[in-house]
Protein backbone atom coordinates (compact mmCIF):
# COMPACT_ATOMS: atom_id res chain seq x y z
CA UNK A 1 0.00 0.00 0.00
CA UNK A 2 1.05 3.67 -0.86
CA UNK A 3 1.95 5.69 1.94
CA UNK A 4 -0.42 8.29 1.13
CA UNK A 5 -3.40 5.96 1.14
CA UNK A 6 -2.91 5.41 5.01
CA UNK A 7 -3.02 9.42 5.69
CA UNK A 8 -5.58 9.74 3.18
CA UNK A 9 -7.50 7.13 4.74
CA UNK A 10 -6.60 8.36 8.47
CA UNK A 11 -7.81 12.15 7.69
CA UNK A 12 -10.91 10.85 6.07
CA UNK A 13 -11.43 8.50 9.19
CA UNK A 14 -11.01 11.32 11.39
CA UNK A 15 -13.03 13.78 9.61
CA UNK A 16 -16.11 10.84 9.95
CA UNK A 17 -15.55 10.49 13.36
CA UNK A 18 -16.02 14.20 13.89
CA UNK A 19 -18.88 14.45 12.13
CA UNK A 20 -20.61 11.38 13.68
CA UNK A 21 -19.97 13.05 17.22
CA UNK A 22 -21.10 16.27 16.00
CA UNK A 23 -24.05 14.45 14.69
CA UNK A 24 -24.83 12.69 17.62
CA UNK A 25 -24.55 16.17 19.65
CA UNK A 26 -27.27 17.12 18.11
CA UNK A 27 -29.33 14.34 18.35
CA UNK A 28 -29.08 14.92 21.33
CA UNK A 29 -29.90 18.53 21.80
CA UNK A 30 -32.65 17.18 19.31
CA UNK A 31 -34.15 14.63 22.17
CA UNK A 32 -34.11 17.28 24.25
CA UNK A 33 -36.10 19.88 22.05
CA UNK A 34 -38.55 16.72 21.50
CA UNK A 35 -38.46 15.96 25.52
CA UNK A 36 -39.60 19.46 26.38
CA UNK A 37 -42.06 19.66 23.52
CA UNK A 38 -44.16 16.59 24.89
CA UNK A 39 -44.41 17.72 28.38
CA UNK A 40 -45.69 21.16 26.91
CA UNK A 41 -48.31 18.76 24.54
CA UNK A 42 -49.12 17.36 27.73
CA UNK A 43 -49.56 20.18 29.37
CA UNK A 44 -51.70 21.76 26.81
CA UNK A 45 -53.47 18.63 26.85
CA UNK A 46 -55.02 18.90 30.40
CA UNK A 47 -55.58 22.92 29.86
CA UNK A 48 -57.90 22.17 26.84
CA UNK A 49 -59.69 19.46 29.34
CA UNK A 50 -59.98 21.65 31.77
CA UNK A 51 -61.42 24.25 29.84
CA UNK A 52 -63.59 22.09 27.61
CA UNK A 53 -65.32 20.88 31.33
CA UNK A 54 -65.58 24.52 32.73
CA UNK A 55 -67.05 25.68 28.97
CA UNK A 56 -69.63 22.76 29.50
CA UNK A 57 -70.48 24.08 33.19
CA UNK A 58 -71.03 27.36 32.39
CA UNK A 59 -73.60 26.40 29.30
CA UNK A 60 -75.03 24.35 31.98
CA UNK A 61 -75.48 27.42 34.08
CA UNK A 62 -76.62 29.94 32.00
CA UNK A 63 -79.64 27.48 30.72
CA UNK A 64 -80.27 27.03 34.29
CA UNK A 65 -80.71 31.04 34.86
CA UNK A 66 -82.22 31.48 31.38
CA UNK A 67 -84.71 28.93 33.33
CA UNK A 68 -84.48 30.68 36.23
CA UNK A 69 -85.39 34.77 34.74
CA UNK A 70 -88.37 33.30 32.61
CA UNK A 71 -90.30 31.16 36.09
CA UNK A 72 -89.29 34.79 37.80
CA UNK A 73 -90.80 37.02 35.34
CA UNK A 74 -94.10 34.20 35.27
CA UNK A 75 -94.28 34.89 39.21
CA UNK A 76 -94.00 38.62 38.52
CA UNK A 77 -96.82 38.58 36.10
CA UNK A 78 -99.12 36.36 38.18
CA UNK A 79 -98.80 38.71 41.21
CA UNK A 80 -99.18 41.86 39.46
CA UNK A 81 -102.60 40.25 37.93
CA UNK A 82 -103.60 38.50 41.48
CA UNK A 83 -102.42 42.01 43.26
CA UNK A 84 -102.42 45.26 41.33
CA UNK A 85 -101.43 47.09 44.28
CA UNK A 86 -98.18 45.63 44.29
CA UNK A 87 -97.38 46.11 41.03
Amino acid sequence: MHPMHGLVYEERRKESLKLMADTESRRAQIDEVMSVITSKLSELDADRKELAEYQARLQELQSRKAVLEADIGDLEEKVGASCPDLA
